[in-house]
């Protein structure tokens, strides 16, 4: 990751959804898509586990949670050992991650993909995943190509490396092996019929200062700056 302002501010901040659509998205998604009891679930940049407590909770699934930040780590951890269903959480990098090939049955990534080296990253959501299992993915996902001095203020934020069109994210999950990808549009999932939570939760980082604050005003301005151009799609990619 080019930038970890962004990430640490997540961190410092301990938003237990800080993807778009926050968890209503996900609880919409996993009424569409549905999860089968002792599945093997991967969910890469977990976070505070809010998303891994969901699904082992509701869905009984086997469920991993990997972090490189070690404040999420410890978080999502502790959210672990307060749940009736645990969960694994380890540390470590998205783009190499310590798991066999054909691993899980499912991965989900919600706003993770974006910030690491894209390519590298979805082929080993590919290498891990089983035959016919399914990357879900909640990805940033600009409307249109960005003239460069754009796409660099809005990278230089975040630390996403790279910004890319729907037709661009499929082209690399392709790329790294997916037979098939299906878009989504999280708007019309959450306008489903199912009943869904509210938005996300905050635990608050001892670390937490002023910097955290700034980035998050920096967030809220970039937000409206872009508004209509800088958006989200869920990309179901199966192997």
């Amino acid at each position: 990751m080019n930038n970890r302002r962004y990430i640490d501010f997540l961190a410092k901040m301990g938003i237990s959804s800080a993807h778009p659509g926050g968890k209503p998205l996900t609880e919409a998604l996993f009424y569409h898509v549905q999860l089968g009891e002792n599945e093997k679930i991967l969910d890469v940049g977990c976070g505070t586990g809010e998303t891994s407590f969901y699904i082992a909770n509701k869905y009984r699934c086997d469920v991993t949670g990997i972090d490189l930040h070690p404040e999420m780590v410890r978080k999502a951890q502790e959210r672990s050992k307060n749940s009736s269903v645990p969960f694994q959480i380890i540390q470590g990098n998205v783009e190499k991650m310590p798991f066999k090939e054909q691993s899980f049955d499912k991965i989900l990534s919600e706003s993770v993909t974006v910030f690491t080296n894209i390519p590298v990253t979805l082929k080993e959501y590919c290498r891990i995943l089983k035959t016919g299992g399914q990357a879900l993915a909640i990805e940033m996902t600009v409307e249109k190509p960005l003239e460069e001095k754009d796409a660099q203020e809005i990278q230089n934020l975040y630390g996403a490396t790279k910004l890319l069109t729907v037709n661009e994210w499929i082209n690399e999950f392709n790329q790294a092996g997916f037979s098939q990808v299906d878009v989504i549009r999280g708007e019309k999932i959450i306008a489903g019929p199912q009943s869904i939570s509210d938005v996300s939760t905050f635990n608050f980082s001892n670390h937490l200062d002023l910097e955290a604050f700034e980035v998050w005003w920096d967030h809220i301005q970039l937000m409206d700056k872009y508004r209509g151009v800088l958006g989200y799609r869920i990309y179901k990619a199966i192997k």
